[in-house]
Parts: structure tokens; sequence; C-alpha cells
């Protein structure tokens, strides 16, 4: 039972991993089906993981691209009993007969994915079935994590009524504003690298993490610029200018001969 990880990379917490671990500890403990937006490069994944490798019931599933019902099927069986079966009717018993007979929480990333195929009715029934079959028929607590998608975004378009019912059912949701919070949510990341980091610092990180990458640039140059500092303290110093040069490093690179 639950999912079984790799070594995960470090989760530095702050506001967001922090609402996001309390919202899937929500989804467990009441039985809500939860929504999880936001734009990419936020935490939203390895929150996940780190939530779902410390609590043995879980099961996480990171969808595939472009995911239909046939293609949902195969991957909750493989997640949920270990292999997928042969038909779309196999799966699915088999992963409501596993549901129905296993106390867990599942926890499904990526889940825009079930909103990718272009045939509006197999968007519908991929998440008709997620509710009606998983979440009610088989009382199995869900959260569902959608990248790019916003709350707003379910109440509009072709699939506007649709999902804004699903919504309604939906109780517990969290909608992750596009803007970075610097004193919530940059500033405990940039301390874990440096203790006492200084205003220019944080704005370094704030300029980084509001780029390409997100968070996962910041903290990668983080990394490697700690790295630097302690290997050679008298040549470097750990505040912003140096942080944005190791950025320069591995974006920008050396300037050609002709320049």
């Amino acid at each position: 039972m639950g999912t079984t990880f790799k070594e995960l990379p470090p989760l530095y917490e702050n506001v967001i991993t922090q609402r996001i671990m309390n919202k899937l500890g929500i989804c467990d403990k009441r039985n809500m089906l939860t929504l999880i937006c936001g734009e990419t490069g936020r935490g939203k994944s390895l929150s996940a993981q780190h939530w779902c490798a410390a609590n043995p019931r879980a099961i996480y599933l990171q969808l595939k691209a472009t995911t239909t019902l046939a293609g949902l099927l195969r991957q909750l069986a493989a997640a949920t009993t270990g292999k997928a079966k042969g038909s779309i009717q196999e799966n699915a018993d088999a992963v409501e007969h596993y549901l129905l007979n296993n106390d867990v929480v599942l926890v499904i990333d990526e889940a825009n994915q079930l909103l990718a195929p272009p045939s509006l009715s197999a968007r519908k029934k991929n998440m008709e079935y997620l509710r009606l079959n998983i979440w009610e028929q088989t009382q199995t607590p869900v959260a569902l994590i959608f990248t790019t998608y916003t709350m707003g975004e379910f109440t509009h378009g072709q699939l506007g009524t649709f999902l804004e019912q699903f919504i309604g059912r939906a109780q517990n949701r969290l909608d992750i504003p596009p803007r970075l919070f610097s004193v919530s949510e940059i500033a405990p990341i940039v301390r874990q690298f440096a203790p006492n980091p200084s205003p220019e610092l944080i704005a370094a990180a704030i300029e980084i993490a509001s780029g390409i990458g997100k968070l996962r640039s910041l903290v990668a140059y983080l990394k490697i610029a700690k790295e630097l500092v302690e290997e050679n303290p008298e040549k470097y110093t750990f505040d912003g200018d140096f942080l944005l040069e190791v950025q320069d490093l591995y974006t920008v690179g050396d300037e050609w001969p002709e320049d």
C-alpha cells in the first residue's frame, strides 16, 4: 500500500508548501475532494511527493500527457494494483475493487492532462470518472493537482458549466496566486542556504524565481553559489550580485570571441 519513492530532492518549506501539505492533510482526514491549482515551478509536485512519502496510505500518480479515460484507468491500475490489465473494464474493475478494499488516499498530479484531450466528451468522462466512480462510490479521498489552471478558468470556456459543478463538490481548494511572496515564500528558501541573507540577496532571489524555471532555478543556483562560497570564501561573497553571476554563468556563459 502507498507509493515508494526513490530519494526525493529536499523540500524547502515556505507558505506555499505548508498550505499544500495542509490541504492534502484535510483531503485525507475529511475525505474532501481536493483541487490544488498553480503555475509550474511553485513546489506543488515536490510538496505532494514529500507528503505522500510520509504517509504510507498515500498513492501518488503523476499523469502522462493527454490522458484519455483508457489511459487514466491504465495508470490508476498500475499505481494501485501494481500492474495494468488488458481492457478498460478490467482496469476499472481492478481499480475499484482495490479502492473498496484498501484504506488509501489518492493524489493525482498533473491533473491538467485530464483536460488535454481535444474531445470535449473525453474531458468530461475523465473528470466524471474520478468524481463519481472513485471519490463518491469507493469513498476514497482524492486530491487533484493542476498546473497552469486557476480556479477562475474552471468556470469559463467550453467546460465552464460542467467544471463549475465539479468545483462545487470540491470543497477543499487551493488556488496559488501567480505572484511570488518575497517574505513568506522566497526568504525561507534563501535562508536554507544563507542563514542571514541581505535584502540584496533576497531581491536577487526574487528576480531569479520570477524567471524561467521559477523556484527550481532559484534552488539550483543557490546550491551552486553556496558550494562555491564554501570552497573559496576569500574569493566569493554570498550576496545578491554573486547569485546573479552564478545564474549568468549557466544561462549566458562566456562572451563569444567576436562580441
